[in-house]
This record gives structure tokens, C-alpha cells and sequence, in this order.
């Protein structure tokens, strides 16, 4: 699921949705203080291994990588994130769950965890199991998970409906192992209740083919007060899902839908929301029409899973330095896909506002 990444910052000085491999949240987010980044990749056995070891440098889950459907990737990668301190920082620890075949696993996995003080940063499917991958990070709170198999989509998204009257909010979503094709699976929506300041929501679930399809689906829903909280591929139609609070403000917002090639992202002057292949060589973009933002793509090859389970430490400390040269920007997405020799491309969308 690509959940929902997370920046826990003292000082707030802007909000956006950010959506997760399949994830989203309302965060804050700043420019300072400034930030550094570690890439983890791993498979599922040695995930929180690895994870509380760079954590031990005060590294948190920033974004669990959503991989594009054809990418197989057998193991989990995670964009760590810490600000730049003069200091020794504390050291944060993380928890990881494995889901099981049907996607409904995770909200008893999940609350398990949130009784010994985790949260959920993200979630991907690991094809090397295969199965959904929850990746928590240490956050004093409370939280109540639930999730909904888009299988029967009236039945679902009744269900849903009727879980954001509760104060149940839509955070990540994933595929599930029901399909041997894997642009065939059905998806999980994995929900998140706070224990205190629920907003009971209301949702709806709109879809499109191409760029013009799904602005216009957008533009619907966003003139009714709706705002984009969860993005996937399905098929080869773009879903996402939308939320409004329930007796709100109707103030709207408008999102703009292009197609581009992934070097291009640079030139979008937008706020960043997701991306998804499109065609050939394409992506398919979805910003926000309001605001001013910088967006700069990222890609690097990433390097195999070792026998040990884990990708070897250099190359990853490669991909980190890359990322930690936009120590001004934040992650806006992660993604994985193939790339013209087969090779695993690790993507990340660079932002800042």
C-alpha cells in the first residue's frame, strides 16, 4: 500500500496529501529543519532488522516504496528520513507485519502493534512471499486500523462509507495475492482511526483511462468538496478515492491530470500528488492546479537482495546520497519498476513547496 509516508515536524508550515504506495495522510510538512535520507531494501524476514539498525541513527519510515504492477520485486523498500542535527538524535524503532492471502489480516496485525506505541508508516506487496508488508514506526498515540478487499466494490465501499461516519479514514492501499497476473489483483484499503478528534467523512471512488477521462472524474467529485486521498493503478485504469468531511466546508480543490515521461517531472511547477505508468515510457501525473511547488525525479538502479536477505549497504549508501543532496526538498513518491534490462528502478519524486 503504497501508505501513507510520514514527516513528524515540530514546526508546521505547510499541508499536503501525500499518497503512499499505495498510501495517504494529511501531513505537515517544512523546509526546516533541513532533511537527510537512508534507502532500506530488504525482504520481509529481515525488514525490521535492518530498518532498526539505520534507526539507531535516528532515521524514521518516511514512505514504503509502491512498486508499479509488472515490477515483481521480491522484498520491500523503505525511504528513511531524519532533519540534520548538530546533535546525536534519539534512535527510533520500527515494527514490520505480514498480511495474509485475502488482505484481511492486517487490521489485527496492525492494532497488535499499535498497543506497544506504533503507527503505520506504509504498506507494499512483496512478491517474494508473496504478501502485503506493513511497515509502523514508533509514535505515542493510539490508532485503530481496519481494511475493506475491493473485490465486491458496492459491498466495499458501502462498508467504508459507513466506517468514515466513525471517524475511519482511507490511508494505504495494496494488491492482494488473488491473481496470478498481477495487473489482475484485487486491492485492500487499509483505514486508520485516531483515538481522539475523529472526523466522520464521506468518500466516493472515481476512475479513468487517460489523462482527459480522469480530470474530468476529478473535477466532478473536487467541485462537490471532495479531495483526492488514495491513488493506484487497476488494470489499466487510474482509481482513486476521495474524501470530504462529512458537514464541512465544501471549498474546492482542483487537481490537473497529464501524461509526460518521467524526466519531465522537473519541469511541473505544480504541488505533486501521484503518478502511474501510462502507455509506453510514460507516466501518468496527477498535482494539484493551486499553489507553486519544485519537483525533481530521482532514479537509480537498485542493487540486488544478497543471500543475507538485504541489498548490499553501498550501493543503497549511493541512492541515499542522492536523495540527501535535495535536503530542501521532501518525498513526495516512491516507486519501483523495471527497467530496459530487467534491472529494478528505484523512482522518487523530490517536491518542494
Amino acid at each position: 500500500m503504497t501508505l501513507s509516508p510520514r514527516f513528524r515536524r515540530s514546526s508546521l508550515t505547510v499541508l499536503i496529501a501525500v499518497l503512499f504506495a499505495g498510501g495517504s495522510r494529511e501531513i505537515a510538512l517544512t523546509q526546516s529543519p533541513r532533511l537527510e535520507y537512508r534507502v532500506v531494501f530488504a525482504k520481509a524476514h529481515e525488514l525490521e532488522r535492518r530498518l532498526d539498525e539505520v534507526g539507531q541513527q535516528g532515521f524514521s519510515c518516511a514512505m514504503v516504496a509502491r512498486p508499479d504492477s509488472d515490477a515483481r520485486v521480491p522484498g520491500v523498500v523503505v525511504v528513511m528520513s531524519r532533519a540534520v542535527h548538530t546533535t546525536t538524535p534519539a534512535p527510533v524503532t520500527h515494527r514490520v507485519v505480514r498480511g495474509g492471502y485475502r488482505g484481511t489480516d492486517p487490521p489485527s496485525l496492525l492494532n497488535r502493534a499499535t498497543t506497544d506505541g506504533y503507527r503505520l508508516c506504509g504498506v507494499a506487496f512483496d512478491e517474494g512471499i508473496p504478501s502485503i508488508i506493513g511497515v509502523m514506526s514508533r509514535e505515542p498515540g493510539a490508532w485503530t486500523y481496519g481494511a475493506e478487499v475491493l473485490s465486491d466494490y458496492r459491498g466495499a465501499l458501502g462498508r467504508l462509507t459507513s466506517a468514515g461516519k466513525d471517524g475511519f479514514v482511507p490511508v494505504a492501499v495494496s494488491p492482494i495475492d488473488n491473481n496470478r497476473v498481477p495487473a489482475m489483483r484485487n486491492c485492500v484499503v487499509v483505514t486508520e482511526q485516531p483515538a481522539t478528534a475523529r472526523r466522520k467523512i464521506d468518500l466516493t471512488v472515481r476512475s479513468g483511462s487517460g489523462p482527459d477521462s480522469l480530470q474530468k472524474s476529478l473535477a466532478e467529485q473536487s467541485s462537490q468538496g471532495y479531495r483526492l486521498a488514495l491513488a493506484w493503478k487497476e488494470s489499466n485504469d487510474v482509481v482513486v478515492m476521495m474524501t470530504r468531511e462529512a458537514g464541512g466546508s465544501t471549498a474546492s480543490v482542483s487537481y490537473a491530470v497529464e501524461a509526460m515521461p518521467s524526466a519531465a517531472m522537473h519541469s511541473v511547477s505544480r504541488p505533486y500528488i501521484f503518478d502511474a505508468p501510462y502507455l509506453s515510457n510514460q507516466r501518468l501525473v496527477i498535482t494539484e492546479q493551486t499553489g507553486l511547488a519544485s519537483n525533481e525525479a530521482v532514479e537509480d538502479a537498485l542493487p540486488p537482495i544478497t543471500l543475507l536477505g538485504t541489498a548490499a549497504p553501498g550501493p543503497l549508501g549511493t541512492l541515499s546520497d542522492h536523495l540527501s543532496r535535495l535536503q530542501d526538498y521532501f518525498v513526495g513518491s516512491v516507486t519501483v519498476r523495471r527497467g530496459p534490462r530487467d534491472e529494478l528502478v528505484l523512482r522518487t519524486i523530490m517536491t518542494r513547496r
